[in-house]
């Protein structure tokens, strides 16, 4: 969680040599790896302390109604967690969409530019000669693309609820 406390972009240099000596540069994992590792400590945090609010009187009462482990996982610890699922996957995805360092300098721009991210993408094309009209369309195409994946997510969770 230390990792957290620094913007990212101080970590970049030592990844960048690290990932250059272990030759795994301009791979995907250079740009896989460090996130999952910064985000995977914030993301058990919440889930942890989101799952210590859920009543243990639950769990007893369905252990003495004959249910078993897998039961309880699918029947009141998941649907317990689904706020705190909804906003982990709402923000990562968000985020996903907007990195720009990390496969700028780890995977030079993404590995022949598969990896380029819709940030990368507006970034390369509005410092082109005649490239600002494209630009602009991938900033509306990350806009839409966020609006309709939350849009989705949030109608799921309205029906998770039953609140339609």
């Amino acid at each position: 969680l230390i990792a957290l406390t620094l913007p990212e972009v101080i970590l970049l240099t030592p990844l960048f040599v690290t990932f250059q000596r272990m030759h795994l540069f301009n791979t995907f994992f250079a740009v896989i790896f460090p996130l999952a590792a910064l985000q995977l400590p914030f993301t058990i945090l919440l889930t942890r302390s989101f799952d210590e609010g859920i009543p243990n009187e639950l769990m007893e009462a369905a252990k003495i109604d004959g249910a078993n482990s897998w039961t309880i996982l699918i029947k009141i610890t998941l649907p317990a967690l689904y706020p705190i699922i909804f906003y982990l996957f709402v923000t990562g995805l968000m985020g996903a969409m907007q990195i720009f360092n990390e496969p700028f300098i780890l995977a030079k721009y993404g590995i022949d530019n598969n990896a380029m991210t819709t940030v990368s993408f507006v970034n390369y094309y509005f410092n082109q000669p005649g490239g600002l009209g494209l630009a602009s369309v991938g900033a509306w195409v990350l806009a839409i693309i966020i609006f309709i994946l939350t849009a989705i997510q949030m109608l799921v969770d309205k029906k998770m609820r039953g609140d339609y």
